[in-house]
């Protein structure tokens, strides 16, 4: 044996917990379509809509109808008739074809519901839809709970989404969902502070959090313009495991007629890091 050789036997180290606890994946391809006839005012067709995704993202629903309008719906598969969420009506007025987006939570089914607007009578009763999934690509999720935070690392900032999804419970909107945690290991006491860029001037609250009271400790202002690095007020804290909390000010429509443009924040990231110097 050489004197660069690793002694024989010698048992492999033990690997460090990553500081950073980001998964990269490779989104999903969701996408398809189906046209048929309306005969009766009571049809309806039920189109399933599965995202696998831990990130979730945005579904881009077309609608086009005949002579006949034609309603469409978004329901969590399973959810009860209270918590369907509106899309577009198709060929009311003049426009024969309306498109909507719906916000998709990573790893969770989706009904897309199609049914006439009125009785069909004689002429083109014909429709037709398409869908394709627009994924958000957040390495952070699932993390909306505290047992499921995701560690971050001191002095570096990460970017993620403040992204919602329709999930159980939702009505017409949407923001449990929204909840983003993360954590930070400190090895000793360390004064740290807040540092975050919202996507647009939506409110956003972001703050320590301590779960053993489920309350904010000290937070950035959640007024604060979007696009401009703000700063919480610096605070000393113990070592150990301490909790970064971002949640919605206010609840967020679930479906969005792409007739306006949409929220920035629906596709533009935020910025987060837990400052020590």
């Amino acid at each position: 044996m050489s004197g660069c050789d690793a002694p024989a036997n010698e048992p492999e180290p033990t690997p460090e917990p990553s500081v950073d606890e980001c998964e990269e994946y490779v989104p999903e391809v969701v996408e398809g379509s189906h046209s048929g006839v309306w005969f009766d005012l009571s049809d309806q067709v039920i189109l399933p809509i599965d995202i696998t995704d831990p990130g979730g993202g945005l579904v881009r629903v077309k609608v086009t109808a005949g002579a006949t309008a034609t309603s469409s719906f978004v329901r969590r598969r399973g959810a009860p008739d209270e918590e369907i969420h509106y899309g577009v009506d198709a060929g009311v007025g003049e426009a024969n074809e309306e498109t909507f987006v719906f916000r998709a939570q990573g790893a969770t089914s989706y009904d897309l519901i199609l049914s006439p607007f009125i009785s069909p009578a004689d002429g083109d009763n014909s429709y037709s839809t398409e869908w394709k999934y627009e994924p958000i690509l957040d390495c952070y999720e699932a993390n909306q709970t505290v047992e499921t935070a995701r560690r971050i690392p001191l002095d570096t900032p990460i970017v993620a989404y403040a992204h919602a999804g329709i999930v159980a419970g939702d009505g017409t909107m949407v923001g449990p969902s929204m909840i983003d945690f993360y954590r930070v290991e400190l090895d000793e006491p360390t004064r740290v502070r807040l540092a975050f860029i919202k996507p647009d001037d939506d409110s956003l609250v972001v703050e320590f959090w301590d779960p053993e009271i489920e309350y904010g400790i000290v937070g950035v202002d959640f007024l604060a313009p979007g696009g401009v690095e703000v700063y919480s007020d610096e605070l000393e804290l113990a070592a150990g495991t301490h909790y970064i909390r971002l949640s919605p000010f206010v609840s967020e429509p679930s479906t969005w007629n792409v007739a306006e443009p949409l929220p920035p924040r629906w596709t533009t990231p935020y910025t987060l890091a837990v400052q020590t110097r």
